[in-house]
């Protein structure tokens, strides 16, 4: 009874994805730009986002050093741990040929 319950309540859950998907959909609907304000004809795109794709050229050239630095960063943390984990493997070594007991 529970497992009939939960496939009820998830068909109800996804079921505005089924409805949006028939609405929508490319056979017999209409594709969800033809409905939307933001839709314009390709020849025309560059033109409309002309501000937009000068501001993400901007900020990729102005955030590419800090992915730099960050990619170096992780870099020496990534070796400072395998250093910390080999010491600490080295001496468990060597404890257990030195004959002590953990």
């Amino acid at each position: 009874m529970k497992s009939i319950i939960a496939l009820a309540v998830a068909l109800l859950a996804i079921s505005p994805l089924f409805v949006g998907m028939a609405v929508t959909g490319v056979m017999g609907g209409s594709y969800i730009t033809d409905n939307t304000f933001r839709h314009f004809p390709p020849e025309e795109r560059p033109v409309k986002y002309a501000f937009a794709d000068e501001l993400i050229k901007y900020l990729n050239k102005v955030l590419l050093p800090l992915l730099i630095i960050a990619a170096f960063f992780v870099w020496i943390m990534t070796v400072a741990e395998y250093y910390k984990f080999y010491k600490m493997f080295k001496l468990e070594e060597a404890h257990a040929h030195g004959g002590e007991e953990h």
